[in-house]
């Protein structure tokens, strides 16, 4: 996608194609599993909008990880990292999951 702009319109596209489907099954679905219908719609709403909020404000993650022994390439000595030094970006494909 070109932009933020673009992808939001693709996922709202995406959302009333969805949110059209399922009006028409509730129309013609039996009543007991109307509930049901009605518990996808409002799942499909909430994704919508926690996908356009996670679009809307993108940051970079920092994951601290804990205190580890790591050996050191030139001594082969066992040293202990300070969490606050050893920290990891994650890109936000690792933080879709």
């Amino acid at each position: 996608m070109a932009s933020r702009r673009k992808l939001k319109q693709a996922i709202h596209t995406e959302v009333e194609e969805m949110l059209f489907d399922l009006s028409i099954l509730y129309s013609v679905a039996p009543e007991e599993r109307e509930y049901a219908i009605e518990q996808l719609i409002m799942k499909v709403i909430d994704a919508e909008r926690d996908f356009v909020a996670r679009i809307s404000h993108t940051q970079t993650a920092r994951v601290s990880l804990s205190s580890s022994a790591t050996t050191t390439a030139s001594s082969g000595r066992s040293t202990r990292t300070s969490p606050t030094r050893s920290r990891v970006r994650l890109t936000s494909s690792a933080m879709s999951c």
